[in-house]
């Protein structure tokens, strides 16, 4: 029996400290060539080809933080689709994209078909979560300028752990 799989996600399991910044550097692939993607390309005079989100759950499957590209759906931080950068709190789900001047955030224009990388940057104003273990995944969203539709894929995912911190700021 022939089998296809279409899931290209990578799972990755990632270690950080509660109220530190959490810093990625991620090259990305093309699977069958091996070659970086270029991902530095726009759709229009301003929106990026390639738009990010990081999802952040606890064990009850609850989200507790959101990590964007600065564009998030073609929208910027603050709009109905793409909640402005608000610290996660007991009571309330964190967002965070940095800003279009800051690499911060996730960065996905720096890398392109010969040199650069994705950058997943999340400050520590935005890891002051309960430490535990979480799940996450981090999910791109491709504006095919062919065809005006956007296509979804699901990069990686894992377990996050928050290990406890000594020093408080």
């Amino acid at each position: 029996m022939a089998e296809v799989k279409t899931d290209v996600a990578v799972e990755l399991d990632i270690t950080a400290r509660r109220a530190d910044t959490l810093k990625l550097s991620l090259e990305v692939r093309d699977p069958i060539t091996t070659n970086l993607l270029d991902l530095s390309g726009v759709q229009d005079v301003s929106k990026p080809k390639y738009q990010a989100k990081m999802s952040i759950l606890d064990s009850s499957r609850n989200e507790v933080l959101s990590v964007y590209s600065y564009y998030w759906v073609d929208a910027v931080p603050g709009s109905a689709d793409h909640v402005a950068n608000t610290p996660p709190s007991p009571s309330s789900v964190g967002h965070f994209s940095g800003s279009s001047s800051t690499v911060q955030g996730i960065n996905l224009i720096g890398q392109t078909a010969s040199s650069g990388s994705v950058i997943v940057n999340i400050p520590n104003t935005h890891t002051k979560i309960p430490s535990g273990d979480y799940v996450y995944d981090l999910q791109v969203r491709f504006m095919n300028s062919s065809t005006s539709t956007a296509e979804y894929n699901t990069w990686l995912f894992g377990k996050l752990t928050i290990t406890a911190d000594v020093t408080k700021i």
